[in-house]
């Protein structure tokens, strides 16, 4: 290396010499402009470099962010006065400038140098054989010696042509020994760095990997009682709190794994850089231990998991029959055992520290306190307290009739009769068991059957594989439109609890069941005190609404007075009675002594005056006479309009005289006026509210008024038998107050409901019902299944 850098063969380094270790030279490859300053945009041109041009490095390379381009300050070699910038790298790649090594000059000046020499051989040669050419027919003379002198010459030009052949091969050979050479010397270098960096390498993945490996030690250790079960008995001995203590050493593994890929990532060589592979094995080794330690210890806990939810199942299955169990001792339902556990507490929910209270005061607590805490957790929606429709979900249980099947009152079967046989599709309540007959290896339940609440014993599965019931999920309907929520089973018309809204959801409590049958007795009547005409019950479902001959009724024939009091001679006249005006005998007949008139003590059916009245004279003249075929109203009652006869449109006639309406053309081919006619005739003329109804059924009618109690009604049509057909009648609870009642089963109306759902379009999942306050908690993708955990409908 000396003997290279001393050019002056002097023994020592000259100054030049010594600085010339320094330099760095560039040649052109592309033909690019020198510019005074960095910036192409405002500098001046000072010389245009061609292809070949050697330049001196005066500065480290350096990057222009504005053009994105790679500059380099420097001298030409040609002539050292002219300085400035070069782009040595444009902003698509082109390269300008390539680095100069000697070795590369010293075989760019031989190429030069052959080049030229050879290109002088080649003229000489040429001019030798022309001037041959011109002395080929000398045979004699000088020209004749002087041809023999041409073709020694040529011959010396030909040696040394084939010398230049000789040397170039020579170079070339060289050249590859050289290359050859520096291969050689690149790769022990690479190999002494890459076997330095190695050892480094190793040393820092080793200890990061290591401390990785003892963190999931201690998690596989931790976990191994939740892991590695001998029985089934033991699930209940099982300490699940390891594996809240396990998932949280899980997130501290996985942030150390995080750290040592990050380290890993740090020691990574692209496949371009020449590596000889060995740092990238040993990188590759340390990402697969990586890589399978955060598998295996995924399998850790998943089996982890998989036994604590086994523990819970369990202990659900234990606390149900505990709850059960205290149910039949009490004999209350799970209802009174929701209410017991929340207390007096505000709100709708039972709060952990309620839920565990009551099941520890339990007479035999079935459970550890982690494990109530692990029941308490498994109940859908519990964040924040259960609700007492998750309570129910979680811990009542139903089965549903697969095949008919014999309810008994006992467990065995051979000691009592069956209660009554078990419907197809029925749904029946678990209130015990189930349990096993160890002699006829049967399974049974004891249930309340929804539909009449008859309480028995039923078979699950018989010995031979037989299925009679089959476990399902709690029943809820959904209403498809507003529905009255009733206190009664029978539907009496009376005002409903409150309206049940469209999507608002009811937990079944008992039903399906029919409501009975029985036919009503309806007639068209009409009101004594204002000839009010309209279709009424009689006598329905819940009883007689109006009674014939319950009171005496009087009906005048001729005007009479009522007075104040029985004595003729002294009363006052309170008012005249019309004819055919009708009065209720409150006291009498009486016959005064001194008049020897039979009088009456009555109630005027048309402003309800009280007073008395004369029925017959002392000369036998009757005022007045009992009317028997009245009937009495024994309870408020509503009368609805139908079709009427135009020779009895009292109404009508009335009306006609109090408006400058004409009523034309609302007769039908029957003479008579159909309802929709006169409900518009009756509200523009008389502003009677009247709605459209059928002729005799109660239903789609709208009342024309209320009668009164004690009210009489005389009979125009009918009395007539209607049936009704037999209605579906449930008893749920709406989940949004708990509000409890009865309602019809209607296909239209009503539809099932669970509380799976499935998203039909990306939406977003929220914290609050409140969708203007609510902050987004995820997105929900389309086809994701939720499970809803209450419902947001109010009444």
């Amino acid at each position: 290396m000396f003997e290279q850098l001393d050019a002056d063969k002097s023994g020592d380094l000259s100054e030049q010499e010594f600085q010339s270790i320094f330099s760095e030279f560039f040649v052109c490859v592309q033909p690019i402009s020198m510019t005074e300053g960095m910036s192409i945009s405002n500098g001046k041109s000072v010389v245009k470099l061609e292809v070949g041009m050697m330049v001196e490095a005066l500065e480290m390379p350096q990057f222009d962010e504005a053009q994105k381009l790679t500059r380099l300050r420097c001298r030409v070699i040609e002539d050292s006065v002219k300085e400035g910038w070069v782009t040595m790298k444009g902003n698509q790649g082109k390269v300008f400038l390539s680095r100069q090594s000697p070795h590369n000059t010293a075989l760019k000046s031989f190429a030069r140098s052959w080049s030229a020499a050879s290109k002088q051989v080649e003229k000489v040669l040429a001019h030798i054989i022309a001037k041959r050419k011109e002395l080929a027919s000398c045979s004699q003379g000088p020209l004749a010696e002087a041809r023999e002198k041409l073709e020694q010459l040529k011959s010396k030009v030909l040696a040394s042509q084939k010398q230049l052949g000789d040397l170039r091969k020579k170079v070339e050979a060289a050249k590859k020994d050289y290359e050859k050479c520096a291969e050689q010397d690149r790769k022990a270098r690479d190999q002494a760095r890459e076997k330095k960096l190695l050892a480094v390498v190793n040393k820092v993945l080793d200890e990061q990997v290591h401390a990785a490996e003892s963190e999931a030690a201690r998690l596989n250790e931790a976990l191994a009682p939740l892991v590695h079960l001998k029985s089934e008995e033991e699930v209940l001995t099982v300490p699940t709190s390891l594996l809240k203590e396990g998932e949280q050493m899980n997130v501290q593994l996985k942030e150390k794994l995080q750290s040592v890929r990050t380290e890993i990532e740090k020691h990574e060589v692209p496949k371009d850089k020449g590596c000889s592979g060995q740092i990238q094995q040993a990188v590759g080794a340390a990402k697969w231990k990586v890589d399978n330690m955060e598998k295996e210890t995924a399998k850790v806990l998943q089996a982890a998991r998989a036994t604590a939810s086994r523990v819970a199942d369990v202990a659900l299955q234990a606390a149900r029959a505990a709850l059960r169990r205290e149910c039949a001792g009490k004999e209350t339902g799970m209802d009174a055992v929701f209410d017991a556990m929340r207390g007096d507490a505000a709100g709708s929910h039972v709060s952990r520290e309620a839920f565990q209270r009551y099941l520890g005061s339990l007479p035999e607590p079935p459970l550890k306190e982690e494990q109530v805490s692990l029941v308490f957790d498994s109940i859908p929606g519990s964040e924040e307290g259960i609700s007492r429709w998750s309570f129910l979900r979680s811990f009542q249980q139903f089965f549903v009739c697969q095949k008919s099947i014999a309810l008994t009152f006992d467990f065995v079967i051979s000691n009592c009769k069956p209660l009554r046989m078990l419907a197809t599709d029925e749904v029946m309540e678990v209130l015990e068991g189930p349990q096993t007959d160890p002699k006829l290896g049967i399974t049974r339940v004891k249930g309340r059957v929804l539909e009449h609440n008859v309480v028995g014993w039923a078979t699950v599965s018989g010995n031979q594989g037989s299925v009679f019931l089959k476990e399902k999920a709690k029943p809820f309907m959904q209403c498809l439109t507003d529905l009255p929520l009733e206190s009664n089973f029978v539907s009496s018309g009376e005002a409903p609890i409150r309206t049940l809204k469209a999507e608002e959801v009811l937990e079944v409590l008992e039903g399906p069941r029919k409501e009975s049958s029985e036919p009503r007795i309806r007639a068209r009547c009409r009101a004594c005190s204002d000839d009010a005409q309209g279709w009424i019950t009689l006598t329905g479902a819940a009883g007689a609404h109006a009674d014939q001959g319950r009171h005496k009724h009087f009906t005048c024939k001729t005007a009479i007075a009522m007075t104040d009091n029985q004595n003729i001679k002294t009363c006052k006249v309170l008012r005249k009675l019309e004819v055919g005006e009708v009065v209720r005998v409150l006291e009498g007949p009486e016959i005064d002594k001194d008049s020897s008139v039979s009088r009456i003590k009555a109630v005027a059916s048309k402003d309800s005056l009280e007073g008395w009245v004369t029925v017959k004279g002392n000369a036998g003249t009757v005022y007045a006479e009992e009317a028997p075929s009245l009937y009495t109203v024994l309870h408020e009652a509503s009368a609805l309009v139908t079709q009427l006869m135009m020779s009895s449109l009292t109404l009508i006639e009335s009306a006609l005289m109090s408006s400058v309406v004409v009523l034309t053309c609302i007769r039908d081919e029957k003479g008579c006026v159909g309802a929709q006619c006169l409900v518009w005739f009756l509200n523009e003329c008389s502003g009677l509210w009247v709605q459209s109804m059928d002729a005799f059924g109660e239903y789609g009618g709208a009342p024309v008024r209320t009668l009164a109690k004690d009210e009489a009604i005389e009979v125009l049509e009918g009395p007539k038998e209607e049936v009704i057909e037999a209605k579906q009648r449930l008893k749920g609870r709406a989940l949004a107050d708990d509000t409890v009642g009865w309602v019809s089963l209607n296909s239209k109306k009503l539809r099932r409901w669970s509380p799976q759902y499935r998203c039909k379009q990306s939406t977003v999942l929220q914290d609050t019902l409140a969708t203007k306050t609510a902050a987004t908690v995820r997105r929900v993708e389309e086809l994701s299944m939720i499970r809803a955990t209450s419902t947001g409908h109010k009444p």
